[in-house]
C-alpha cells in the first residue's frame, strides 16, 4: 500500500470516482471492487468512510436543490464530516462560467470553507464576491452558482 504523498493522491483520485459509482447504484463493496483494478485502494476503513460521506451527500442533493434559497440552510441537509480545515462548513457548488472570447460555457465544481451558516443565496453571493476578487482567470464571467451540498465539521456547533 502507498504511503505519504502518493497515498494522498490515490485517495484524491478515488474520491473523485466515488460519486460516479454511486450514481450507477453501486454499493460500498462493489465500489471498492471497481477501484482495486484501477490501483485506487487505501485503508478499507477510510474507503468506507469516504463512500458513506459521498453517499450521504448524494442522498441529500435533491433536498438541497429544493430548499428555499433565501432561508437559513437547515441542519438536516448537511452531512457530518471530519475534513482537515478549521472551519464549520464546507460548501460545494456547481458553477457555470462563460469565456468572454469564445462565449463557450463550462461547468466546474467549486468549494469553499466558511464559519458562517447562511442561506444558499447568501453563500452564493459570498462565493461570487470572493471568486471575482481572487481573479482566477481573466476573461471569465460567472453565469450561475448552484449550491449542491454542505458538510458540517464533526463536533463543531452550528
Amino acid at each position: 500500500m502507498a504511503t505519504g504523498l502518493l497515498a494522498g493522491s490515490i485517495r484524491a483520485v478515488a474520491r473523485a470516482a466515488i460519486p460516479g459509482f454511486l450514481k450507477q447504484g453501486l454499493g460500498a463493496n462493489a465500489i471498492i471492487r471497481q477501484l482495486i483494478p484501477m490501483g485506487l485502494t487505501y485503508r478499507r476503513v477510510a474507503m468506507l468512510a469516504d463512500i458513506r460521506q459521498f453517499s450521504g451527500l448524494a442522498k441529500l442533493e435533491g433536498a438541497v436543490r429544493r430548499l428555499d434559497p433565501t432561508k437559513l440552510f437547515p441542519q438536516y441537509t448537511m452531512v457530518e464530516s471530519d475534513y482537515r480545515s478549521a472551519r464549520r462548513y464546507l460548501v460545494r457548488a456547481r458553477m457555470v462560467i462563460e469565456d468572454a472570447e469564445s462565449l463557450e460555457q463550462t461547468e466546474r465544481w467549486v468549494s469553499f470553507y466558511t464559519n458562517k451558516r447562511m442561506s444558499k443565496d447568501q453563500w452564493t453571493e459570498a462565493f461570487v464576491a470572493g471568486y471575482a476578487h481572487a481573479r482566477y482567470a481573466e476573461g471569465e464571467s460567472i453565469i450561475s452558482v448552484s449550491i449542491a451540498s454542505v458538510e458540517h465539521k464533526k463536533g463543531w456547533g452550528y
